[in-house]
């Protein structure tokens, strides 16, 4: 499988180890900048990494990633991309931000 499911229960056991992995949200700077999950530090816009795939050279292929978006369709994308790019171990957050709302960490 290229990528696995998580929901916001497995999120806060990740986010509680952010040494353990990175955390990346695909949505659009604005979309980021309106509203993040603390802990993803990392943003790169699906819309220009579709067509840019050096946007994540930075990143250790070694260390799991965990992709979210706003609903959980642009992270499925981007999750395959991830694995085109050698990344071993990807978890895609099922519902996105959208999903994420009274989720307390």
């Amino acid at each position: 499988m290229v990528y696995t499911n998580i929901y916001n229960e497995q999120l806060v056991k990740m986010l509680e180890k952010p040494d353990d992995f990175q955390f990346v949200d695909v949505r659009t700077q604005g979309e980021y900048d309106y509203m993040r999950i603390p802990g993803f530090d990392i943003c790169i816009d699906y819309y220009r990494f579709y067509y840019n795939h050096n946007m994540i050279t930075h990143l250790d292929r070694d260390l799991p990633v965990i992709i979210m978006c706003n609903s959980g369709v642009r992270s499925i994308d981007a999750a395959r991309i991830f694995y085109e790019e050698g990344f071993k171990e990807i978890y895609n957050l099922t519902a996105g931000i959208q999903g994420w709302d009274g989720i307390k960490i």
